[in-house]
């Protein structure tokens, strides 16, 4: 078994420099902002070369000027934890996955209600999928997959996705709802990832997956390991190489 150490060394090194310039090259292209999650507001325009993630070895195209958004809610307003509802998305960026029906995943703090609403979009804005989900009492990490029908994501082209929670309010309010978002675009895997990550070894797929940039993907196969003690350290060096909130790095990973 490979110790936690050197496995955090060889995420933390697998860093998402590919991924990175695919998504800036895809967003150039499709005229839209690559922006890390919490959708509401906007805040401040974002240079690629301000991003907290440049330090992980980010290595974005060009000096693309993003805007960023941030949470429609006060953080923390909606549910007992002090933590905000968060998609899983590399600090500004948006991000790659291989999979035509890939596996979103997204934090919900403790007490935020039984369902939420998730959503997809392409770049018109027309609706892909849409799905009520259920969500842990005592929140957790969230996994929304997409549906297995019609043809999926289609290769090179940018979606959005969105899940959006109804808060409960007092005094007979109407409730407010707070929600999260991220980019997605799916690539086509090179061959040698493609063999890499059919190895049943989930650790060692994530890693490949890493490497090539695809985020989603080495996000579920860290998820989907069977060796709880390297899948923890494994999930810490990932997500600290993302440039993750530091409050996601310490959470509970579902059971498998």
């Amino acid at each position: 078994m490979v110790p936690n150490r050197m496995l955090s060394r060889f995420f933390v090194s697998s860093v998402l420099t590919a991924g990175a310039i695919a998504l800036s090259s895809f967003a150039a292209s499709a005229g839209m902002p690559l922006v890390n999650g919490q959708a509401g507001s906007e805040g401040p325009a974002v240079s690629f070369n301000s991003l907290p993630s440049q330090e992980a070895g980010f290595a974005p195209r060009g000096n693309r000027t993003l805007r960023h958004t941030v949470s429609g809610g006060r953080r923390g307003a909606c549910g007992s934890s002090a933590l905000a509802l968060m998609p899983l998305v590399p600090g500004q960026q948006g991000a790659l996955t291989a999979s035509a029906h890939p596996s979103l995943w997204v934090y919900v703090p403790a007490g935020m209600g039984s369902t939420a609403r998730f959503r997809l979009t392409d770049a018109t804005e027309a609706d892909l999928d849409e799905q009520t989900i259920a969500l842990p009492q005592e929140g957790g990490l969230v996994q929304v997959k997409l549906r297995d029908k019609g043809q999926g994501l289609t290769a090179g082209k940018a979606y959005q996705w969105y899940v959006s929670v109804a808060c409960e309010t007092a005094n007979g309010e109407e409730p407010r709802n707070t929600f999260a978002s991220g980019w997605i675009q799916r690539v086509e895997a090179s061959s040698a990832v493609a063999e890499a990550t059919a190895a049943p070894d989930r650790l060692a797929a994530a890693a490949a997956y890493a490497r090539a940039g695809i985020w989603y993907d080495a996000v579920s196969s860290v998820i989907e390991a069977d060796r709880s003690g390297d899948r923890a350290a494994a999930w810490q060096a990932l997500a600290t190489s993302a440039g993750l909130d530091r409050s996601l790095m310490a959470i509970n990973l579902p059971s498998n």
